[in-house]
């Protein structure tokens, strides 16, 4: 069958698969959607139920019938062209099934770059009368593959206008004006019930044509297009990597292909291969202040009032007291007023950390989101995920290797509210400047020194808190550099201890010296002498705006220190699987037998602890979340392994870690309390390294050390820091 022409150029008129309700699937021309979408049955003349062969016979007909003449449509319908049957009618306009709109480019989200969720695409599920196999050639021609290119919103709102009728613009004013009605309600509402609950679109199809008759809302494209347009949030689109090593940011918006692994930035066709979706984050600041609650929360920050002696919140911290104090600085000039001057002025928090899709343990695609804590906002509710602020999601299949190339569009935003984003306050009715402030950067080891731009554990300082140098096996062939307090000796050399109530600190101050002088190296040779002597490689990624400091603004978190590693390691050790080691000369491991005995007790333990403390634990320690480690080494490991080891000193010193990571978790500190809990530390890691050096001889310490005692001297040099600064612990909330 021949391909309608277009009126308006002459071209082949594209046919789209209708999704006016899930057993449609018709192909359909643009020409002949309106006439489809009025022969659709609206909620106000639903007739009751009806015999199984009726119900039958009349879902064939409206799924057949496709040239219908006028006489056929209702005269309401024939009346009424009004904005409902494009943007009001729960079934006016077709969800595709390839995602592709009628000029040939995609409509998701996520068009124009191959993120991850491809991987899972909407065609995985189904579609009930549709069989992409059979389509014919010239219906394949519809899927065009090449317009990957995002739509931004004034051309979504050409094409609605398009879409629509000529009595029906007026209707679309209401929107450029962003005029709430009853139906967009409901639309918002069924659009933050779908990606809350992550709903398929054949789920939320199907609950759509269930309830027609009772709800008013539109399709998933409509939804998609118009909730976009109302927000006003418009999505910028940058190139990067393939393998997202990097974006083609700032200086490397003119290279060809990527600088890591020199895949091509471009395919055949001149198209960007992949691109990173950049969520704005000053018009959802903004945004806050169209909302009287949401002001008064934000208010938080200037109401407080710091307890002198005490710690409990990130403004009781002495970084934040200080920039109180000072000027602001963007791009190293200062400007004339001060930060957090103003009553809504805004403390913020970037988080970043990859994680692996689909429950992999290890290896698999991972993903980076790059999110922002409000801690302007009542600690009760700034991490909770509503509240959390989203500018974007680094697809993998890795880690990006040059953090800084994807943050730029977050730091220049940064440096935007430093300056002054004239706000309008709609309590006030007067329009303000807002300023915000980036305090802390959070995230694990590795996304920390990606940030912070630092070789970690692959230079001799390896600590981002504290410049100790470490020792590494060299005979051995060993990369990894491990940071005891004792060094062990080796062929004659006496290493160097160091004392663990005077450890050398860093400084901010010490990180912009070395990476001038890094800079001012005249070979390559010489500029990786001093980063690996130093641990720094050069400039951090957020770096515009001085609200940032590097020695102070990473702190190390307790559930990556604790229970993503210290703890987890030290089941291995105890039950001999850690890394093939074996006692040495001590006697700590556990029997396999007993483990099970353990594991078991452990399960039918939960049924008698309510959900709210922990989720369930009887999946095993394989499975076990940061939360799981933390209940189960807190509160039952201490009664579990009681009498389990052959010397009480592993069960004595395995009780003393916990009081210390307790003490960790408390919401308000005092001095007395941080100088009580230094000491607890130094000496559970001495007798730690006590044991170790008991257990291990020669070049097997060096494997271990790095992966267990690196992690408690981290701690360590960062609670001095803590206590000598005055610093507010960033803990994250569990659950």
């Amino acid at each position: 069958m021949p391909k309608l022409k277009s009126k308006s150029s002459g071209l082949p008129e594209k046919k789209k698969f209708c999704h006016c309700k899930p057993t449609c699937g018709e192909l359909i021309t643009k020409r002949s959607r309106q006439r489809h979408y009025r022969l659709i049955s609206e909620p106000s003349t639903i007739l009751p139920s009806q015999s199984e062969e009726e119900n039958n016979s009349d879902s064939d007909d409206s799924t057949s019938e496709m040239d219908l003449d006028d006489s056929t449509i209702t005269p309401h319908d024939a009346e009424s062209p009004n904005y409902s049957h494009f943007l009001g009618d729960n079934s006016q306009v077709p969800m595709d099934v390839d995602d592709t709109r009628n000029d040939g480019t995609r409509n998701d989200l996520t068009a124009g770059e191959d993120t991850l969720s491809g991987l899972e695409s909407d065609s995985d599920h189904g579609y009930d009368g549709l069989d992409l196999d059979d389509l014919s050639d010239h219906e394949w021609d519809d899927f065009d593959e090449d317009q990957d290119i995002p739509l931004t919103r004034e051309e979504m709102l050409r094409e609605l206008e398009e879409m629509l009728d000529a009595d029906e613009e007026a209707a679309l004013w209401d929107i450029r004006n962003k005029t709430l009605t009853e139906q967009d309600r409901d639309n918002i509402a069924a659009f933050q019930l779908k990606m809350i609950s992550n709903m398929p679109r054949v789920a939320f199809a199907q609950m759509r044509h269930a309830f027609r008759h009772k709800l008013d809302i539109s399709s998933h494209w409509v939804m998609i297009h118009r909730v976009a347009i109302l927000s006003g949030i418009e999505p910028q689109w940058y190139h990067c990597c393939l393998n997202s090593c990097m974006a083609y940011t700032v200086e490397y918006e003119g290279l060809e292909c990527c600088r890591f692994c020199k895949e091509p930035r471009l395919n055949a066709a001149g198209k960007p291969r992949r691109m990173f979706c950049y969520l704005p984050l000053i018009p959802r600041l903004q945004g806050f202040f169209m909302n009287p609650k949401k002001i008064e929360e934000l208010r938080y920050r200037h109401n407080y009032h710091s307890v002198p002696g005490t710690i409990s919140d990130v403004f009781d911290c002495e970084h934040y007291k200080q920039l109180c104090t000072q000027k602001i600085v963007v791009d190293g000039r200062e400007l004339n007023h001060r930060y957090f001057s103003g009553e809504f002025d805004i403390a913020l928090g970037f988080c970043t950390d990859s994680y692996l899709l689909f429950e992999r343990r290890r290896k698999g695609p991972s993903a980076t989101p790059i999110l922002v804590d409000l801690y302007s906002l009542p600690p009760e509710i700034r991490t909770h995920l509503l509240d959390l602020l989203c500018c974007g999601v680094i697809a993998g299949p890795k880690g990006p290797k040059d953090a800084h190339s994807y943050l730029v569009p977050l730091d220049d935003e940064l440096a935007r509210l430093a300056h002054g984003v004239p706000t309008f306050n709609c309590v006030t009715r007067k329009v303000f400047d807002l300023h915000a402030y980036n305090l802390f950067g959070m995230g694990d080891i590795i996304a920390i020194e990606k940030i912070l731009n630092i070789k970690g554990h692959s230079s001799l300082s390896a600590c981002r808190s504290c410049e100790m140098k470490g020792v590494r096996n060299v005979s051995g062939g060993e990369t990894i550099y491990y940071m005891p307090l004792a060094a062990p000796n080796a062929d004659g050399e006496l290493r160097e201890s160091w004392d663990p109530r005077d450890l050398p600190l860093r400084t901010d101050t010490h990180f912009q010296q070395v990476v001038d002088e890094i800079q001012d190296a005249i070979t390559l040779s010489d500029k990786e002498k001093l980063a690996k002597y130093h641990g720094i490689k050069g400039l951090p990624a957020l770096r515009r705006v001085g609200s940032m400091d590097c020695a102070r603004s990473y702190p190390w978190d307790c559930m990556h220190l604790f229970f993503e590693n210290i703890i987890p390691n030290l089941v291995k050790l105890w039950s001999g699987k850690y890394k093939g080691l074996d006692c040495g000369r001590e006697d700590y491991e556990i029997p396999d037998a007993v483990w099970v005995q353990i594991w078991d007790e452990t399960a039918k333990a939960m049924k008698n602890i309510p959900s709210d403390f922990c989720r369930s634990l009887e999946s095993g320690p394989g499975k076990f979340t940061a939360e799981a480690w933390c209940f189960w080494f807190l509160y039952m490991a201490p009664g579990l392994l009681k009498g389990r080891f052959s010397d009480p000193k592993y069960h004595i010193h395995l009780c003393e870690l916990a009081d210390i990571i307790k003490t960790i978790l408390l919401f308000t500190y005092t001095m007395e309390i941080l100088s009580d809990l230094e000491e607890k530390i130094i000496s559970w890691v001495e007798t730690y390294e006590r044991y170790i050096f008991l257990l291990i001889k020669g070049i097997i310490i060096n494997i271990i050390l790095w992966t267990i005692l690196d992690h408690l001297d981290f701690f360590y040099g960062t609670l001095l820091w803590f206590s000598q600064t005055g610093t507010a612990i960033q803990i994250p909330t569990m659950g």
